[in-house]
């Protein structure tokens, strides 16, 4: 019996891409696929051979959260299997010993650059960064004598993450397509319907993207706020905000994950969607999952000028660069025609990044 173990720790065990990218494409070709991550809900008309296991439930920086490595190997240790993905970092040393017990192929499934966000981000106090990141990457190191293969979400991870040199494969975070596509050559109106989703934080930028919508809330558009904030203080601030526009902003902010499908059907309701990432050296280089899905669903985007996104977005005129900084209305927003012209599917699909794991799979 071939049976597979996906498992993360901050990252919900419905999580789009454990679940719904790899969790249903190995279920294809394995007699079951277990799923570990943090509490969420079950997806309805899941998989009858994919079982989740969403059990952890904790902040970032609680005790609780060193120890969910332990409750990793013990349901490694239960279930056996054969192929198992590891998709947080502070797992990696228990599937390294969890190898020692058993014959099993382990995959580091490299979601970010571990490195590079603890020691640019504001997540860990200023004294502990330094030290953890290089512990972090110390451990990465010691693992390629454990992991079969590394599949990195960025293509800049093959640079930045050199120790996964020649056992790579790069499987982008591309969208599902669902089918849903807006017309191309697509204007707005003054009372257009924008969205904010994902993960709110001070490094993802949402009061400042709240203070640069301000004025076009002011001419009759609309602003739909929808994601989860870990830290209630910015969650606190981020509702304060809004309440200054109780009739323009519907506000959905939880401290748990939102359900992948809930986003998307927010989404397919929007005019735009504003993706106000502050600049960052551990994100400059990469391209965020939003960006694809608002590509598959013909979706225009506001984003800060960035290199990598430019050259992907410009040649269908899929987005507005701006300085989400500069809080100063922006007429020429509606002057702007969006999709000249249709991206072709490989730009965005998920299906093609999906075939490039046949050859392991089929192993």
């Amino acid at each position: 019996m071939k049976c597979a173990l996906i498992a993360a720790v901050l990252k919900p065990a419905n999580d789009v891409r454990m679940y719904h990218k790899l969790g249903k494409y190995i279920a294809e070709k394995y007699d079951k696929v277990h799923i570990l991550g943090y509490s969420s809900a079950q997806p309805k008309d899941s998989p009858s051979n994919i079982y989740f296991y969403p059990i952890f439930n904790f902040q970032r920086l609680q005790l609780r959260r060193w120890l969910a490595g332990w409750t990793f190997f013990r349901l490694a240790y239960r279930l056996q299997p054969n192929l198992l993905i590891v998709s947080a970092v502070e797992l990696l040393p228990w599937a390294m010993l969890y190898r020692l017990f058993a014959k099993v192929k382990i995959i580091y499934d490299v979601r970010e650059d571990y490195f590079s966000n603890i020691y640019h981000q504001n997540h860990y106090p200023l004294w502990l960064r330094l030290p953890l990141a290089q512990s972090v990457r110390l451990c990465e190191w010691i693992s390629r004598s454990f992991v079969s293969e590394y599949w990195l979400a960025e293509r800049s991870y093959a640079q930045s993450c050199t120790f996964t040199k020649a056992r790579f494969r790069i499987i982008e975070n591309k969208a599902i397509q669902n089918h849903f596509q807006k017309p191309i050559k697509q204007s707005l109106k003054t009372h257009f319907k924008a969205v904010i989703v994902g993960n709110f934080s001070d490094t993802y930028g949402t009061l400042k993207a709240l203070q640069w919508f301000a004025p076009y809330l002011a001419k009759g558009a609309t602003l739909s706020i929808v994601g989860k904030a870990s830290d209630k203080h910015y969650k606190d601030k981020i509702i304060a905000y809004c309440a200054n526009y109780p009739k323009s902003i519907y506000i959905h902010i939880n401290t748990k994950p939102i359900a992948w499908e809930d986003i998307q059907q927010v989404m397919q309701k929007a005019d735009i969607l504003l993706l106000p990432y502050t600049q960052n050296l551990s994100t400059q280089y990469c391209i965020p999952t939003k960006v694809f899905e608002a590509l598959a669903m013909h979706l225009p985007m506001v984003l800060p000028k960035n290199p990598l996104w430019q050259s992907l977005l410009n040649p269908y005129n899929a987005a507005f660069f701006t300085d989400f900084e500069d809080f100063a209305y922006k007429p020429q927003i509606f002057d702007t025609i969006f999709y000249t012209k249709a991206p072709p599917a490989a730009v965005y699909d998920w299906t093609h990044e999906a075939q490039k794991l046949d050859s392991f799979i089929a192993e």
